[in-house]
């Protein structure tokens, strides 16, 4: 029963982790890293609330501890423009707004 329970941990963990690639959203990576830890839990035979605490615990730290870290290294690239500082501010609009002809 352990064995299947770590196979289930392992699919979880590669559905996390193809999510997170096609996203590149840094959303599922720390709960991939969770599911990994809980499969090994699984393997040496530890009861399923025990997996699910494990993965609990470490997606939780990992999303604490590692989020901002990584949020700093790939969010730098990001190039801010000008019209980033209107957010929140009152504009006059001096033409017609037209999207499908990209005027305005």
């Amino acid at each position: 029963m352990s064995l299947i329970l770590a196979m289930i941990w392992l699919v979880i963990m590669i559905v996390l982790v193809i999510v997170e690639v096609v996203t590149l959203g840094l959303v599922c990576i720390w709960f991939a890293g969770g599911a990994l830890i809980a499969a090994v839990v699984a393997v040496f035979g530890g009861p399923w609330w025990l997996q699910l605490i494990a993965f609990v615990v470490v997606s939780a730290v990992l999303l604490v501890f590692t989020k901002p870290i990584a949020k700093k290294y790939f969010t730098d690239k990001i190039q801010k423009t000008n019209s980033e500082d209107l957010i929140g501010k009152k504009v006059m609009v001096t033409e017609e707004v037209d999207n499908i002809r990209a005027t305005g």
